[in-house]
């Protein structure tokens, strides 16, 4: 009887050993008992270890966990995407400033030098146009034959200005100006940018 005694004392001691720890108030089981009970090399006491951790752990917390977690992650992930097409866009602006400015270099200087492409003082006069070209952003740029590059400020349309036209640049009696295309008469707000 006394052996039966030690054997139940030895077999509770190594038990209580490889349990899972609750204590006395009665806290959950965590994810390290678990860790704990696979480090146990003999099967049935291995087997023991995890239906007493699984026993006392809490599930419905865990997976309430892994859904706030997963919650974490996708808003985490459109934040990400968010920040980064605010970049790209950030970038397109900057990059689309930087080609306005070489294309009004440009168009100013194939024509830098020649008589009237810096002159400014005038009330009215005609010409013809020798390019226009369409920017990502604005109304588009006008290249008169005499140097002067203007752009169309208006939210209508000049209509086709293909090299040629004839058009005429009149001052407004409050500082703005207008170019009438003879061809169509119609007339568009407009503002000199060389």
């Amino acid at each position: 009887m006394k052996t039966i005694i030690k054997a139940l004392l030895l077999l509770g001691a190594g038990l209580a050993y490889t349990m899972p720890a609750v204590s006395a108030q009665g806290e959950k089981a965590d994810l390290n008992q678990f860790k704990a009970c696979a480090q146990i090399e003999n099967d049935s006491k291995r087997l023991t270890c995890f239906d007493e951790a699984a026993a006392v752990f809490d599930f419905a917390k865990a997976k309430e966990n892994l859904k706030e977690a997963a919650t974490l992650k996708a808003e985490a992930a459109k934040l990400r995407e968010e920040n980064k097409q605010r970049r790209l866009a950030e970038e397109a602006r900057i990059e689309a400033e930087k080609q306005r400015e070489a294309d009004l270099a440009a168009l100013a200087l194939e024509e830098f030098g020649q008589r009237g492409a810096t002159e400014g003082d005038f009330k009215e006069f005609k010409s013809t146009v020798v390019a226009t070209k369409k920017p990502q952003f604005g109304g588009v740029y006008i290249k008169l034959d005499n140097g002067h590059i203007w752009q169309n400020i208006d939210k209508t349309s000049a209509g086709s200005l293909p090299p040629g036209s004839a058009v005429t640049i009149k001052e407004t009696n409050f500082g703005g100006f207008f170019m009438i295309v003879e061809s169509s008469g119609k007339s568009v707000r407009i503002k000199r940018v060389n």
